[in-house]
């Protein structure tokens, strides 16, 4: 009798910031150029605030009346011009003038090392059982990867924080490799300069959902190639800007911390709003709706996944 199928490639997605990690970094990227809060972000976070606001008071329909998810995505794409414009601000204010490479991994290797940045419990087995599918052991030798899409800045900071973690792992890295994980983020140039970057060129940067979305969706491409195998796709996330990924994702996992921040709130209203069906993974049955429709799922951290059958053979 001929032996099973491998299981298809395993394409794990996660979010950075407070999904990968356990809070925001925003205020310490922000403070690499000055090591405290930089004067010019205040003002820059209330610049935001308030064109946020101005672009949803005239956005139709309005919160209350968008209750389809292609509805609440055409929202937040709508949103690419208030995110164009808090980067050039950014720019203007001259918020990273003066940060160079070195500067990014010295605050990134900080920042782990003083606890300021810490990452959510379970992400070591994560990655072990990613390894494990990618080497032909354990679960089968379906393949795997594990792809970082964040909004945020840097690249270079993140891939920063993970070899920071990873070195302070048991055994210098514990058995856990982050060298293989593909980080797809915003980045601040090395320069001096303070620019940031246009992922997409003159389309911009990694700033909305639907940005987040193409990302994941040529990882997807590239990982399939002449492969006839459908990846399973498994998307990590916590708040509105993971929307999109998480419901093309066969596989949708919100994070929810035990007193959740803002926007895990706001996410978990939307979810209810748009009719999105949200269970706790300890739940998890790895069957469609009979409906048709999307459910996604929640746990608090990455131990829970690993323990609910989420990532299959491949957490026993």
């Amino acid at each position: 009798m001929p032996p099973p199928p491998p299981p298809p490639p395993l394409l794990l997605f996660l979010d950075f910031d407070s999904t990968l990690t356990t809070t925001s970094t925003l205020p310490l990227i922000a403070s690499i150029a000055t090591r405290t809060t930089h004067p010019a972000l205040p003002s820059l976070s209330q610049a935001y605030a308030r064109h946020l606001s101005a672009h949803d008071r005239t956005y139709r329909p309005a919160r209350p009346d968008r209750t389809t998810i292609p509805q609440e995505l055409a929202y937040l794409d709508d949103l690419r011009p208030v995110e164009r414009a808090s980067v050039e601000r950014i720019e203007a204010a001259g918020l990273f003038r003066g940060v160079r490479t070195r500067d990014v991994d010295v605050a990134a290797a900080r920042v782990v090392g003083d606890g300021q940045v810490r990452l959510r419990a379970g992400f070591a087995d994560l990655l072990k059982c990613v390894r494990r599918r990618r080497r032909g052991g354990g679960g089968g030798g379906g393949g795997g990867k594990v792809a970082i899409v964040s909004v945020a800045w840097s690249r270079r900071f993140i891939y920063g924080v993970l070899s920071a973690w990873a070195s302070r792992c048991e055994g210098g890295d514990g058995g856990v490799r982050v060298g293989d994980v593909d980080v797809r983020a915003n980045e601040i140039a090395g320069d001096g300069s303070g620019g940031l970057d246009r992922v997409f060129g003159a389309e911009g940067g990694v700033w909305t959902a639907g940005d987040k979305e193409r990302v994941m969706s040529g990882v997807i491409e590239a990982a399939v190639g002449g492969n006839s195998s459908v990846p399973r796709t498994i998307y990590i996330g916590d708040s509105p800007t993971d929307l999109a990924c998480l419901i093309k994702a066969e596989v949708g996992i919100c994070i929810r911390d035990g007193a959740m921040t803002g926007e895990q709130r706001e996410l978990q209203g939307t979810l209810e709003r748009v009719g999105v069906e949200c269970l706790h993974v300890g739940r998890f049955e790895d069957e469609q709706m009979e409906d048709g429709g999307k459910r996604l799922w929640w746990a608090r951290d990455f131990e829970e996944v690993c323990q609910s059958g989420v990532m299959g053979e491949l957490s026993e």
